[in-house]
C-alpha cells in the first residue's frame, strides 16, 4: 500500500519533473504515506503510534530506452533553444542594419532638403539684389571676362557690355 502512495504521487509527474523537483515530490510522497497510514490505523481503530520522519528517494531508475529518449528529447529541446537564438539574433542584426540605412538616408535626405534651401535662399537674395542693382550683371559678366571677342557675330555692334549707359552714368 505504500509502494502504490508513491505511485500515484510519482504518476503525476513526468520523468524530467521527478527529477528537478524532488523535494516537491518528496514532500508529496511523505504526506500521501502518512495519509494512507492514518486512514488505515483509524479503520482498524489503533491509535496513531507511528510518525515518519522523513522519506528519502535516493535514486529514481529507469530503462536504458527511456533514458535515451529523455537525452534526445533534452538535445533536440536545447537545439531548438539554440535555433531561437540564432533567429533572434538574426532578426536583431536584420533590424540594426534597417535603422542603419534608415539613419543614413534620413541624414542623407536631411542634408539634401538643407542645400536645397540654402540654395534657393541664396537664389532668393540675388534676385532681390539684381532687382534693386540691376548694373550688376553687366559687373558680373566684366568681372568674367577674359577679353576674348567672338570669332562670329552677327550684323551690328556686340551685345556685350553697354558702354554708352556706363558713360552715362558716370557723367
Amino acid at each position: 500500500a505504500i509502494q502504490e502512495s508513491v505511485k500515484a504521487v510519482t504518476a503525476k509527474y513526468t520523468a524530467e519533473q521527478l527529477v528537478t523537483k524532488r523535494a516537491e515530490v518528496k514532500l508529496e510522497i511523505q504526506e500521501a504515506i502518512e495519509k494512507f497510514i492514518d486512514v488505515t490505523l483509524k479503520e482498524k481503530e489503533v491509535p496513531t503510534a507511528l510518525q515518519i520522519a522523513n522519506v528519502a528517494i535516493t535514486d529514481f531508475e529507469f530503462s536504458e530506452e527511456f533514458n535515451r529518449a529523455i537525452e534526445l528529447k533534452v538535445k533536440a529541446e536545447q537545439e531548438a533553444l539554440q535555433a531561437l537564438n540564432e533567429k533572434t539574433k538574426r532578426v536583431t542584426q536584420a533590424e540594426a542594419a534597417y535603422q542603419e540605412q534608415k539613419l543614413a538616408a534620413d541624414a542623407a535626405a536631411y542634408d539634401i532638403e538643407a542645400r536645397s534651401k540654402a540654395k534657393a535662399d541664396a537664389i532668393e537674395r540675388e534676385a532681390k539684389a539684381l532687382k534693386s542693382n540691376p548694373e550688376l550683371i553687366q559687373l558680373r559678366l566684366s568681372e568674367k571676362w577674359d577679353g576674348t571677342l567672338p570669332k562670329f557675330t552677327g550684323g551690328g555692334a556686340i551685345p556685350f557690355i553697354n558702354v554708352d549707359s556706363a558713360l552715362n552714368d558716370n557723367q
